[in-house]
């Protein structure tokens, strides 16, 4: 899935620190119940990356993942995009877990 701007950048969510291809990060998704794709939310450094979800949200399903961003090219239509690579799940919450949002 793409993560970030077209112009092959992210940033941290909390401290805000340029994140680049190769690098480590924690990635925050989530997809409701009736949903047939994810929602890539929030993406962190290695410094500031939460462990856990803390709060989940009832009806939705949640999950942190660790991954390296990669570049995806479209060479048709010549765009590039960054991706997640080697994604490893950290963490995750059941759509029947945690409160009403």
């Amino acid at each position: 899935m793409p993560i970030g701007i077209p112009d092959l950048s992210a940033q941290c969510s909390d401290c805000g620190r340029t994140l680049r291809e190769g690098e480590r990060v924690l990635v925050y998704a989530y997809r409701a119940a009736e949903a047939t794709e994810w929602d890539l939310a929030r993406c962190y450094c290695p410094e500031c990356r939460p462990d856990e979800i803390t709060t989940p949200t009832l009806g939705t399903s949640e999950v942190l993942v660790d991954a390296m961003l990669g570049t995806m090219s479209d060479v048709r239509a010549q765009t590039h995009h960054f991706c997640l690579r080697h994604v490893e799940r950290v963490d995750e919450s059941l759509p029947t877990e945690g409160t009403a949002p």
